[in-house]
């Protein structure tokens, strides 16, 4: 019974296959998205006819056909956008004080699910993960610092940002930032409206080794993992990057830490 997670995402992956261009699938939470509802009725018809296909059922009560936003895995999806459910963003308001490594990492296990919406979300729950080392004792001692963090992150979830949903036939614009002890980024895409739409933030702790890197090596792995990170994106495409301290000599070939920079921006065509 332990693989039948596993398993059965397998079927529902093998079932949409070639549909990944208007379907997707958590288990057995389907999602078909369209641009017109004429293209939504055809693709609708798709997937119901390889459920059928398939000698699969489903429960009408639990399908939601025509909606202009729905709620999927935690968010609020639609019209090009996507948001955090409401009940879960109220729920993570309404958490209590931890006091227990334990109860510290279920709070950021729930807030980092949407660390998406949040920038700079690793460097705003540092205190907070601080105290879920190894070596530190159970019971958690609750400073100032963690109080102010445990606040922060609740107040920047309520004030998340939409996020645009990407779209493939626009360049990308990934901007990359270091600060002491962490690693960020946004990727974004200019809009309609001409502005700039971020669709995720991604953000990270530096190691203990890393640290002590100078200003300028904290830019360029910010950039390489950066890219990495957000590889599904930008593989195979043109981007623009928008960094500090780095110029295109930078992503020369080198030695150690050096040849590394390279790597990641070997698979698409930045612009920096």
């Amino acid at each position: 019974m332990k693989n039948a997670p596993a398993t059965f995402q397998r079927l529902i992956d093998r079932l949409l296959d070639g549909l990944q261009g208007f379907a997707c699938a958590y288990l057995d939470d389907i999602a078909i998205y369209s641009q017109t509802w004429e293209e939504h009725l055809e693709h609708v018809g798709t997937v119901l006819g390889r459920i059928r296909d398939a000698n699969l059922t489903l429960k009408p009560e639990k399908c939601k056909v025509g909606m202009a936003e729905v709620q999927y895995l935690g968010h609020r999806v639609g019209c090009g956008i996507q948001r955090p459910e409401p009940a879960k963003i109220e729920a993570i308001l309404d958490w209590p004080t931890p006091v227990t490594k334990t109860q510290v990492l279920a709070f950021l296990g729930t807030a980092g699910y949407y660390r998406k919406f949040v920038p700079h979300y690793s460097d705003l729950a540092k205190p907070l993960t601080d105290l879920t080392k190894k070596s530190l004792p159970r019971q958690v001692l609750w400073s100032p610092e963690c109080e102010q963090a445990f606040r922060q992150l609740k107040a920047a979830l309520t004030q998340a940002p939409l996020l645009a949903a990407p779209n493939y036939n626009k360049r990308f614009i990934v901007h990359t930032d270091a600060s002491m002890f962490g690693l960020g980024a946004v990727l974004s895409q200019v809009g309609d409206d001409g502005g700039d739409h971020p669709v995720a933030f991604i953000s990270r702790k530096l190691l203990p080794r890393e640290v002590g890197y100078a200003a300028v090596e904290k830019e360029c792995l910010a950039l390489v993992w950066a890219l990495r990170k957000l590889q599904p994106y930008v593989y195979g495409r043109s981007f623009t990057v928008m960094t500090d301290t780095i110029t295109p000599g930078m992503a020369q070939p080198g030695r150690g830490r050096e040849r590394g920079r390279t790597t990641a921006v070997e698979p698409g065509s930045p612009t920096l």
